[in-house]
């Protein structure tokens, strides 16, 4: 049986976080009452359909390309798409959108299979201090955290207990339209890291941290300088921005235009404003998402 995986766009300031919860609203809690209409996945246990997503964002994250997979009896792709537009009728108002799909074997799963997850957090620059902005200064102490490192110390508390220890492939810091932006490429992340690491990023330009303190708390040592800093920054500036995989998307025009329309109506936001700029300045950049 063929696994179909969904490429979609959430607003995170809609749902109280990605992973389904008793009595929340959250974003796959909606998909998959959608899905169960559409598709006949079983919300009680769409485990029975080898349902799985490729990633859980906290609340207030938001997500261009979270992916989800189950699957699925029917291949053919007309019918497919059939039910993709009938599933965004369901899920447009509640600020989802399916954008990109593919068919692949059922041993390819959305979590397991992704060769790495790209963040990024956008922020106006205008809202900067002047010791803050230098994004040669925030680069240099990105690379602190480039690398294997056991990060749990630079980690929010997960109710589930689970290894810390994980490979950042690289963080960039850049300015673009008025925006400053932290790009981070991992396989995986731990909850929390990336708005913590830039907390840290922060205070240490500032130079209320120190590249000591970032040390010593790899060797379990914390100092009250760290212990201080470490406050994530808010989440609504955070984007699950890109899942690479082994295998290639087939993007669905109208609902990729239906998304870069979402970002002109909400462009009051810094997240949303910066990429509708990015991918009216460079539309081939979709491309790089498939």
């Amino acid at each position: 049986m063929p696994k179909l995986f969904l490429r979609v766009f959430y607003d995170g300031s809609r749902f109280y976080g990605f992973q389904r919860q008793p009595d929340k609203e959250t974003v796959e809690g909606t998909l998959l009452s959608a899905l169960r209409e559409v598709f006949s996945i079983a919300i009680v246990d769409p485990r029975e359909a080898q349902y799985a997503s490729a990633s859980r964002t906290d609340r207030g994250v938001h997500a261009l390309a979270q992916t989800i997979a189950f699957n699925i009896e029917s291949t053919s792709l007309l019918e497919i798409e059939e039910k993709i537009g009938i599933l965004n009728n369901l899920l447009h108002d509640n600020g989802i959108i399916v954008w990109a799909y593919t068919l692949q074997n059922a041993e390819y799963h959305p979590r397991h299979n992704a060769l790495y997850r790209e963040y990024l957090y956008i922020e106006r620059i205008s809202g900067y201090d002047e010791e803050v902005i230098d994004a040669k200064k925030l680069n240099r102490y990105a690379n602190l955290f480039k690398g294997l490192h056991d990060f749990k110390h630079f980690s929010l508390k997960d109710k589930v207990e689970r290894k810390t220890t994980r490979q950042i492939y690289d963080i960039v810091v850049y300015e673009e339209n008025g925006y400053i932006v932290y790009k981070f490429v991992a396989r995986s992340y731990t909850r929390g890291l990336v708005r913590i690491i830039i907390s840290c990023l922060k205070c240490l330009s500032r130079g209320t941290l120190t590249i000591d303190d970032v040390e010593q708390a790899f060797h379990d040592n914390l100092t009250k300088r760290l212990i201080k800093a470490i406050k994530p920054v808010p989440s609504d500036n955070l984007i699950l921005y890109n899942i690479a995989y082994p295998f290639s998307f087939k993007l669905l025009r109208e609902y990729w235009h239906n998304i870069i329309e979402y970002f002109r109506i909400n462009s009051d936001r810094p997240v949303f404003d910066y990429l509708y700029r990015r991918f009216r300045r460079s539309p081939k950049e979709v491309y790089m998402l498939l």
